[in-house]
């Protein structure tokens, strides 16, 4: 029976390797996960659509943890596994590059147009191209039952009463109830667009005014030489065959998170003090994958050449002109095609790494797990398993949302929204060194609250003070919500666990926090977006409220109910990122 070698290299070449390994691993994640949840959605996929396609990755996990450990590490190679797993897996996503339709003004291409006007119908709108052709956008904005082409005396006078009102009367006293979505949005939005236009540019600065008008894209339904038509709400990529590439990515991307850290451990002499130093390796290519973005992202049509206006102001140009509309969604695509050559590349490096032989079987792994959720019935171990749910499924939802809040509410340019949220990563790697001290000073359970309410003070922020430099700054809060809830758990659970079950109680939390929680997350996060789309944006000051409040509701559980037993020695870590678990 083959087992691993006793005396594992640890040549400078080795670690070489296995840091350019974990670098690609999570550079491959990196690429297209935070920027993936604003694209996805672009594509105009269905709610549920858009919710199983995230969930790929969480189906994903759950092959992670039963057939990585029970399967692929019993009867393959680790190295080979890995660059098959990359092929195929690399192959998958590159596909996604080519679903999406043109960009284009032909029936069957799509693009877009800066809506400046009501259309037809209640949630039609209009504009104009470049090119002075008129267009029509069919769902341009949500409408329902309640909108109606013509009015009554009583309905008009209510409608009034609700264009007077404030945002916050409109919401208390629900003054829009039986006038329909698109009826309110529209009388709201002339008035707007009358005060815009009339005011002076000083004045509008004084006075807050922000343009009413709205880029819409759509696929084109008929064109013609001095109109377009198009439908806003037609899928821009074929749902099915989507969903089962990603599916496909995941399901052999998931896996090999773990086979690249059993082969970081199987090859260093001392891995609990050398593995730290590869690991972070990991952490830094998912922070570098965000930078082509940066200039693929860029609006290189409105960027003047150098020689017109020098360096420094071209470059500052070029880095503050993003793409947008049906351009910035075909320019996104391009997460697919980073993600998809990093995944070849790590197939072309795995014949490279070490060796590492099939683990053998033991007979006792078929009873680990079992034997793992039967601590379930301590109380302080049920309890810590509920708030690692709600806390995974309110970290998934950052992602689900803080792409979109970015570039539509914070303004920030979109080829810069990458970089921001890659600053959480910066932070996650100086909070990891702190780690160890916080544990031994502070314990457990309060550790623990800090790092869920981490989540809360970046929603608050997120919710009622979104400037952009507040909303920029707070990502640093990512350090604390990952180190000291995440990694946190990750080194209870190797604490108090027995240890043969430790590595199944590790599976047990690694499906809440990449499979379970995510996932519900995703179908929540979905069904808010519905409810709290009003024309063409989200209210995410409400959206946020529901991911603060389930991050307070889980230090409240953690504060009252979490005791562990005072026996249980403080733990001794020297080297904390490498008790990490995989979650971003």
């Amino acid at each position: 029976m083959a087992s691993a070698p006793t005396s594992p290299p640890a040549h400078s070449g080795v670690r070489l390797r296995l840091c350019l390994m974990m670098f690609l691993q999570i550079f491959i994640w990196g690429a297209w996960f935070e920027l993936g949840f604003d694209y996805i959605p672009s594509l105009k996929f269905a709610g549920w659509q858009n919710a199983m396609i995230f969930g790929a990755f969480n189906i994903g996990a759950l092959v992670a943890l039963f057939f990585s450990t029970q399967f692929a590490d019993r009867k393959f190679a680790a190295e080979k596994f890995l660059g098959i797993s990359h092929v195929i897996g690399g192959l998958a996503i590159l596909g996604l590059f080519f679903l999406q339709v043109p960009v284009g003004t032909n029936v069957g291409e799509v693009t877009s147009v800066r809506i400046d006007g009501k259309g037809p119908l209640p949630g039609s709108g209009v504009g104009e191209l470049p090119d002075k052709r008129r267009v029509l956008v069919e769902n341009a904005i949500d409408s329902d039952a309640d909108d109606k082409t013509a009015m009554t005396p009583e309905q008009q006078a209510r409608l009034g009463t609700y264009v007077a009102a404030t945002p916050e009367e409109r919401e208390q006293k629900k003054l829009g109830e039986g006038l329909g979505k698109a009826t309110t949005f529209w009388a709201v939005f002339e008035k707007q667009w009358k005060e815009y236009d009339a005011a002076t540019e000083q004045e509008r600065k004084d006075k807050k005014l922000k343009d009413p008008r709205f880029l819409s894209t759509f696929l084109v339904k008929e064109s013609k030489p001095t109109e377009l038509i198009g439908n806003a709400k037609a899928p821009l990529a074929p749902f099915l065959p989507f969903f089962l590439l990603m599916l496909l990515h995941c399901v052999f991307y998931v896996p090999t998170v773990s086979i690249t850290n059993s082969i970081a451990f199987a090859n260093l002499k001392d891995p609990a003090r050398q593995f730290g130093p590869v690991r972070v390796w990991g952490t830094i290519g998912w922070i570098v994958a965000s930078w082509p973005f940066i200039f693929i992202l860029v609006n290189w049509a409105k960027v003047p050449t150098i020689g017109d206006v020098g360096f420094v102001d071209w470059l500052g140009t070029a880095l503050g002109t993003s793409k947008e509309g049906a351009e910035a969604s075909a320019a996104q695509r391009y997460i697919f095609l980073v993600a998809g050559i990093a995944s070849f590349v790590l197939a072309a490096v795995s014949p490279m790494l070490p060796h590492t032989p099939p683990k053998p079987a033991s007979g006792t792994d078929s009873l680990a797990t079992i034997k793992a959720a039967k601590l379930l019935k301590h109380p302080f171990v049920a309890v810590l398993f509920v708030v690692t749910f709600i806390d995974a499924a309110v970290h998934q939802s950052f992602f689900y949302w803080t792409a979109s809040f970015l570039k539509n509410d914070v303004h920030i340019p979109a080829n810069w929204v990458p970089p921001v949220m890659k600053i959480g990563q910066i932070a996650e790697i100086l909070t990891m060194l702190v780690l160890g001290y916080v544990l031994k000073s502070l314990g457990w359970r309060t550790t623990m609250i800090f790092g869920v309410l981490g989540h809360a003070a970046r929603f608050a922020v997120f919710a009622f003070y979104p400037e952009p430099w507040a909303a920029v700054t707070v990502n640093v809060l990512h350090g604390i919500c990952y180190a000291f809830f995440f990694a946190t758990v990750y080194i209870f659970v190797d604490e108090f666990f027995p240890k043969d079950v430790r590595s199944s109680a590790q599976g047990l939390f690694n499906v809440l926090i990449l499979g379970i929680g995510p996932f519900v997350a995703n179908l929540i996060c979905g069904q808010l977006g519905v409810i709290y789309k009003v024309g063409d944006k989200l209210n995410y000051t409400a959206i946020f409220q529901y991911s603060m409040g389930a991050a307070l509701v889980a230090a409240i559980l953690l504060a009252i109910f979490f005791h562990p037993p005072k026996i249980m020695k403080e733990p001794v870590i020297d080297k904390p990122e490498e008790m990490a678990p995989p979650v971003a």
